[in-house]
């Protein structure tokens, strides 16, 4: 009886990845992650992800793509088309919002000390500073009046304080001098 659910799961999961093709782009993080959660052996979702891995369209899927990789470590190849996926996509972005995103979903991942794994991140680190140097300035050049009058007033209020400061002084002077 386990063997034939066994069999029912794998023809499931056989007719779910030829049913995949067209959806290869529009998948999102959270489809990945079902995709990889199924039971069983994740050999044939893992070919699957990396002969496709360049037609992911979201930057979070791949991240996610990315992180399923290192759980599997007899799929390198895996791991090699979402690493080149997430580079291509990182070289397209131009929205400082969406890299940092990336970035964090990148540095959420496993902790691994691989070179090319810490090379991705160093890259997309620099891809985002890139484009948030590029960006446009969001401040707007004219203050609002209301915080104008407020200036105003303080600089109306220490002036005037100085000015009669001043005047003491001037007095206390001229009452001197004009002591014999």
């Amino acid at each position: 009886m386990v063997k034939a659910e066994l069999s029912e799961i794998r023809s499931l999961k056989q007719q779910l990845l030829a049913q995949m093709h067209p959806h290869w782009e529009t998948l999102s993080a959270s489809e990945v992650q079902v995709l990889f959660r199924s039971p069983g052996d994740v050999s044939e979702v893992a070919a699957a992800a990396a002969q496709h891995a360049h037609r992911i369209k979201d930057p979070q899927a791949l991240a996610a793509l990315l992180q399923a990789s290192h759980a599997i470590p007899e799929s390198p190849e895996l791991a090699s088309a979402a690493r080149s996926a997430v580079k291509a996509k990182t070289q397209e972005m131009q929205d400082p919002a969406r890299l940092s995103v990336l970035e964090a979903a990148l540095r959420k991942g496993p902790s691994t000390l691989e070179p090319e794994h810490l090379e991705l991140r160093e890259g997309v680190r620099r891809r985002l500073f890139r484009a948030v140097l590029d960006e446009e300035p969001t401040f707007d050049a004219r203050p609002s009046r209301g915080f104008i009058r407020f200036v105003e007033k303080c600089l109306a209020k220490d002036r005037s304080s100085k000015a009669r400061v001043q005047r003491a002084r001037d007095g206390r002077k001229a009452e001197r001098c004009q002591s014999p």
